[in-house]
């Protein structure tokens, strides 16, 4: 399991874990970004027995960073299961069970000190979406890029990067 690096004393910032970057938010699931530097967002229902399988959001294979690609995910709770419905963090040995109006945000983009160029994570950000046994649950997800502007869109990339 990851052990926390610190807590930070943010208002809205409740936990922060080391490599992948972790935070566990407060939100508003009305929460604005730009489009042109991030994909939109988007929002996803999930009633009993729904889940999502273990994925990665970006690269996640130790590769160098695509200019364009993704770096980041805020995930964000807008409604939580009765029962179920948490999110795994597979291979790091994490799991978070959501609280209502909480958020995750991932990094899977790193660059230490002395070594080089920045390099996606080596699959500690793999995660999914637990199946929900009762009730239902609304997330809102956003995916944060690098590399891109308004004259150069996140839609001409793929999520790893690679031109469209």
């Amino acid at each position: 399991m990851l052990l926390p690096r610190g807590l930070l004393l943010l208002p809205l910032l409740l936990f922060y874990c080391a490599r992948p970057r972790l935070l566990l938010l407060h939100c508003s699931c009305s929460a604005a970004a730009s489009t042109t530097t991030h994909s939109p967002r988007l929002s996803l229902r999930y009633t009993p027995g729904q889940e999502y399988r273990p994925h990665c959001d970006g690269a996640c294979d130790g590769s160098p960073h695509l200019h364009g690609g993704r770096v980041a995910t805020m995930l964000m709770y807008c409604e939580t299961a009765d029962s179920g419905g948490a999110t795994s963090f597979t291979k790091a040995n994490l799991h978070v069970q959501p609280e209502r109006l909480s958020a995750v945000f991932f990094s899977y983009k790193d660059k230490l000190p002395g070594e080089g160029d920045a390099i996606m994570d080596d699959g500690l950000t793999e995660h999914s979406g637990c199946p929900v046994r009762e009730g239902k649950k609304w997330v809102i997800t956003q995916w944060m890029r690098e590399g891109v502007s308004a004259e150069e869109g996140w839609e001409k990339f793929d999520p790893l990067g690679a031109r469209l």
